[in-house]
């Protein structure tokens, strides 16, 4: 699947971190503030088959202080990045406030999926001014067209960006277009394009609904399941591939819940029969994970198991439910097991 989305997820997390870091003691501006942008980026979504919706000032309010609480020098190493694409493409990412991400798949041939993305991102920024600081900053290394009355810049990024050892993406190209004073579309060219189509608010209702943030959510997802999608992976068990093609759809969030990080997932299937199936399924891989968690090195392994004690697998109806919480102990020590791998 093509970077762009992560791309967009990546740098908002990471903006998020940084105005963390600087303003970690200044409130949030109030949504009906005079400089706050009260229009829902989801809404001009073009037509998608999956849907990501981010919600800033949670992630900065709620789930930052929890995933670096320890560790400063990651927040430095993240400001460095968040420079550095900026310097690239003039798009300061501190500015956003919310984002709705919309992702369209393909099939160039049998059994590959492709995905070409566009996020929809508004903030206190002006959104003229920050294309334009773009250009200054690409030094002539854009295009420019016009679509739909809309000067949309392609910027050639052709560059690598690393964010805090989650996300290492290649960008080649990133096409934006200012939809009001307060809103951006960036992505893939033809995307941004359907963007200012504006025909996607009605398509995408069913997805949208599904991808509504819970009260203590930053992050919701939805995504409809393209059919035969086990043939994309090698499955060696075909019982596994048969549950695998038999979800329609699956939704979530992630958020924090006191001093832990909670992520839930739902799975919707045909029918009962196929729900059950695939709990089972995955039931038995959990007991399964559990005894190769043992053959873990020392420093993943107890984190290893105590991911499979707080997984939740729930079957109701038509649909299977997952549910984790992983405490903010637990994540502290995944980041210095990961600063040790980077050292070593």
């Amino acid at each position: 699947m093509k970077k762009s989305i992560l791309l967009a997820i990546s740098l908002f997390i990471a903006s998020s971190v940084c105005t963390l870091a600087q303003q970690s003691r200044r409130p949030v501006a109030s949504q009906t503030g005079a400089t706050a942008n009260v229009s829902d980026p989801s809404r001009w979504l073009p037509p998608s088959d999956a849907i990501v919706i981010l919600d800033v000032d949670r992630l900065l309010n709620r789930a930052m202080p929890v995933l670096f609480k320890d560790d400063p020098a990651r927040i430095t190493d993240i400001n460095d990045e968040i420079a550095k694409f900026k310097t690239q493409t003039g798009l300061d990412a501190r500015a956003f406030q919310h984002v709705a991400v919309g992702i369209k798949y393909g099939t160039p041939r049998p059994g590959v999926t492709t995905g070409d993305s566009v996020a929809v991102v508004n903030g206190t920024f002006d959104s003229g001014g920050m294309i334009a600081a773009g250009r200054i900053a690409a030094k002539g290394k854009y295009e420019e067209q016009t679509y739909k009355g809309k000067k949309i810049t392609v910027f050639n990024v052709n560059d690598r960006f690393r964010i805090a050892d989650l996300f290492n993406l290649k960008v080649n190209q990133l096409a934006v277009v200012a939809i009001d004073s307060h809103t951006l579309a960036m992505g893939d060219l033809s995307r941004v394009q359907e963007t200012l189509d504006g025909s996607g608010r009605t398509a995408n209702a069913n997805l949208l609904a599904a991808s509504v943030l819970a009260t203590n959510s930053f992050l919701g997802f939805s995504s409809n399941v393209p059919a035969g999608i086990a043939e994309n992976v090698p499955m060696s068990n075909d019982e596994i591939a048969k549950n695998i093609n038999s979800i329609t759809q699956v939704y979530g969030s992630v958020g924090v819940v006191e001093d832990q990080l909670e992520m839930a997932a739902s799975a919707k299937t045909h029918n009962d029969t196929e729900a059950q199936s695939l709990t089972d399924t995955l039931s038995a891989l959990k007991q399964f994970g559990a005894m190769l968690a043992g053959q873990l090195p020392v420093d993943v392994r107890q984190l290893a198991q105590n991911g499979l004690d707080n997984l939740q697998i729930e079957h109701v109806g038509d649909q299977v439910k997952l549910r984790l919480r992983i405490p903010q102990s637990d994540i502290a020590s995944l980041m210095k097991t990961i600063n040790k791998k980077k050292k070593a």
